[in-house]
């Protein structure tokens, strides 16, 4: 009260001073003027202030509960008939947040720290053979790029998937269906983090840019990449968290049509590698990310037409800019989660089945190493026999990125205080045995399930 007593006089004095200024004028005043003014401020705010004072005494009456009963009344039956004493809002204060954020010193060295040892998985993962083999096409020297060229143009698609199983399992296509599937969740996640409205100011805003280096540079350096600007520049309130209901109810299909379908063709026939093959292996990423930004604008006229034939149909916020303060988009992404972790965990549960079978895939049989020993080198051969090697071991190399990431996106909820110490435990353990039971890319799809219901549930509503 003492402040806006002090704001309240603070204008009784300029009223003061433009009613002297109408009378006459400011310069030249006289102290006896200058004693007159200040006076008729004090007998303005003479009975203000003895109200204040005598409001302040019953209100510390009650704080004090000199009257038992009338404070419980007050406290206990009027108080909640108000109604709350804060209005609703988007971001919590600190102490109502889940826990206690951690502010210390060490745990500010967190993200640099996380960021260097993601450059150090780029690194380690862009020397010798441990990165995708499509992205020797683009690092090698013409001459070896026409000739690579030339000799795809040649190979059977079943020649690079050769048979490692059961005679019913057409070439690789279970181990290579393997792989494929779990680029789903980085696909899913690389597009709706870039649709959020607290990443549209940073490189996450590109997910083409990322869905499309997945098949060149390999799922472990785009994944550690990707990680390092979510560390630096990604969203870290509620706010931040939304993207459009449009876009949110398109990613489904967008998946499907763009990633899943194409892929799917790709292991169901697998005939002669020809070159719209290997356009659909370089563009199907990029589809996804595209067709989430096409079908909503090809729903945007409908969408218009039929808000326009029921007016009083509530849209939400007209403002978009208030727009992010709505929940509108949290059921169709945790949807695509399911759907995401769905699909991923059907396929390695079936790697799993099939590895326990008695015709078993070994990681060196992948590797025809005995051609370096036999009496004719044939590079062509050789070249052919370390394609499918190379493709799983991304896949193998390329669970390290996205466990350490998902490890520190609980880390960042805990740090923040989005979560508990042992809602933390839980996660961490989660992402642990996910590993191992559902797989890395169904682990990844849950894992961003449950963070976006924890970050919905911050808002005070």
């Amino acid at each position: 009260m003492g402040g806006n007593g002090a704001i309240e006089s603070a204008a009784e004095l300029v009223n003061a001073l433009v009613e002297r200024k109408n009378k006459g004028r400011l310069d030249g005043l006289t102290s006896k003027e200058v004693q007159a003014i200040g006076k008729q401020v004090q007998d303005v705010r003479h009975k203000r202030a003895r109200f204040i004072i005598a409001l302040s005494h019953k209100m510390q009456a009650i704080f004090a509960c000199e009257n038992n009963l009338l404070s419980r009344i007050l406290w206990h039956v009027v108080g909640p008939m108000v109604g709350e004493e804060l209005p609703p809002r988007s971001i919590p204060y600190d102490h109502e947040l889940p826990a206690k954020p951690w502010r210390s010193k060490i745990t500010r060295l967190t993200a640099p720290c996380f960021t260097a040892a993601m450059g150090g998985v780029v690194f380690y993962l862009s020397r010798g053979n441990r990165v995708s083999p499509i992205s020797e096409f683009y690092n090698c020297t013409e001459p070896f790029l026409s000739w690579l060229q030339n000799l795809l143009h040649q190979v059977e698609f079943s020649q690079i998937t050769r048979a490692i199983g059961p005679a019913q399992y057409t070439g690789m296509t279970l181990p290579m269906g393997y792989f494929l599937s779990q680029l789903i969740s980085p696909i899913l996640i690389f597009t709706i983090e870039g649709h959020r409205t607290g990443n549209r100011l940073s490189p996450l805003a590109l997910p083409s840019l990322f869905n499309g280096a997945l098949q060149t540079l390999g799922l472990g350096r785009v994944t550690a990449i990707h990680a390092i600007f979510s560390g630096l520049s990604g969203f870290g309130t509620p706010p931040g968290r939304r993207i459009r209901p449009e876009v949110a109810k398109s990613l489904i299909p967008a998946l499907s049509l763009g990633y899943v379908l194409p892929m799917s063709l790709l292991l169901m026939y697998p005939g002669n590698l020809t070159p719209w093959k290997r356009l659909v292996w370089y563009l199907s990423p990029v589809c996804v990310s595209t067709l989430s930004r096409v079908l909503p604008a090809l729903q945007s006229p409908w969408r218009k037409k039929k808000a326009a034939k029921s007016p009083g149909t509530p849209n939400g916020p007209k403002d978009p800019l208030f727009g992010r303060y709505s929940l509108t988009d949290v059921s169709p992404l945790k949807l695509s989660y399911d759907f995401a972790s769905a699909l991923q965990a059907a396929a390695h549960v079936a790697a799993l089945v099939h590895g326990y079978r008695p015709a078993r895939l070994a990681l060196y049989e992948l590797y025809d190493t005995a051609i370096l020993f036999s009496g004719t080198f044939d590079m062509r051969a050789f070249v052919l026999s370390m394609i499918p090697g190379l493709l799983l071991h991304d896949a193998i190399f390329g669970v390290i990125p996205v466990m350490m990431s998902n490890l520190y996106t609980v880390w960042d909820l805990r740090r923040r205080g989005n979560i508990t110490t042992w809602q933390a435990t839980r996660a961490t353990l989660g992402v642990v045995v996910g590993q191992f039971l559902v797989g890395p890319g169904a682990t990844w799809a849950l894992l961003w399930r449950w963070r976006e219901s924890k970050i919905v549930s911050l808002s005070i509503t």
